[in-house]
């Protein structure tokens, strides 16, 4: 079964949550990638995940 887009970076930004820089660059690699909806869905499992707080440049659907 194929892994959606959404699904590659949760696993992704798990696997690089002990570096800040790595987390940074990986979200931002996810935001460009990702629709309206996944991102909505990506932010709210970061933040039920406690991986981020307040993200700065998050758009509304």
């Amino acid at each position: 079964m194929k892994k959606s887009y959404l699904d590659y970076y949760k696993e992704i930004l798990v696997k690089v949550s002990f570096n800040h820089g790595l987390f940074s660059k990986e979200l931002k690699k996810a935001q460009q990638q990702l629709n309206p909806i996944e991102k909505q869905k990506l932010y709210n499992w970061l933040e039920m995940e406690g991986m981020i707080t307040h993200i700065p440049y998050r758009s509304t659907v």
